[in-house]
């Protein structure tokens, strides 16, 4: 990965051909040719989540480094409106999330979507989800670079993958742009903290962090990485994970 020079968000596989793939699925799922656990092995990491009311589904579309511009927002408020029930949510992963949409409507409104470039592919499940960077990236008078276009072109490389759409379990990372850490980036499943050594820019990379019931600060593998390969040293993290991780509940 060589130094990111833009931040807009490319998905590895054209929003489009996901969708297709969803109707496709949801008429194997309608004529009895899956089972409802086997139609929700594939649309959860698709990112669409049943919910409590019966026959509603939720779409989370991911935002790396929590990028959104004028058009998506257009168009997540109009898949809202016309599909769903017209709230959006922002995760605290720097995600929208669309409530209430009938499965008739769940393709409808990944097509809508898909024209506005976005996608949903990792938005749940035990995938690589969305890769989260300091809201201040860019503009914070602390950072010792701006990581944004490094969160975005680590997703492009990461989910790019097939491997990281079936994990032992979620597998979240973030990008941090100074020691402070305000997006958490040490307490993830993999961190990158941006950091300069002879004007050299890099990362200190942590990995084994958690949020959860049993939380933890990570460990530090390396305390430098160059920028051009910081995305190896998260490759990495993940495979060992997808080697070791616990798969049996």
């Amino acid at each position: 990965m060589t130094e990111p020079v833009a931040a807009c968000y490319v998905p590895p596989t054209p929003p489009s051909e996901d969708a297709a793939r969803f109707r496709a699925e949801v008429d194997r799922f309608r004529r009895g040719e899956v089972s409802a656990a086997e139609f929700r092995v594939f649309r959860v990491p698709m990112g669409i989540y049943e919910q409590r009311e019966d026959g509603t589904y939720m779409i989370r579309v991911r935002f790396p480094a929590g990028v959104i511009r004028p058009g998506n927002l257009r168009a997540l408020a109009a898949a809202s409106r016309n599909r769903g029930n017209g709230v959006l949510h922002v995760t605290t992963r720097q995600e929208v999330q669309i409530h209430r949409v009938r499965l008739d409507d769940v393709h409808p409104a990944l097509e809508d979507l898909a024209r506005a470039g976005l996608s949903t592919r990792g938005g749940g499940g035990n995938t690589v989800r969305n890769i989260t960077a300091c809201v201040d990236a860019g503009v914070c008078a602390r950072e010792a670079f701006d990581v944004t276009p490094w969160a975005v072109a680590l997703t492009e490389f990461l989910v790019a993958d097939p491997a990281s759409l079936r994990l032992p379990r979620k597998f979240k990372v973030a990008v941090s742009g100074c020691t402070r850490d305000c997006v958490g980036a040490a307490v993830n499943d993999a961190g990158l903290v941006a950091t300069e050594r002879g004007g050299e820019r890099g990362f200190a990379v942590y990995a084994g962090g958690g949020m959860g019931a049993h939380g933890r600060i990570g460990d530090i593998l390396d305390p430098f990485v160059r920028a051009d390969r910081a995305h190896l040293a998260v490759e990495a993290i993940k495979r060992v994970f997808d080697r070791n991780g616990n798969r049996r509940n």
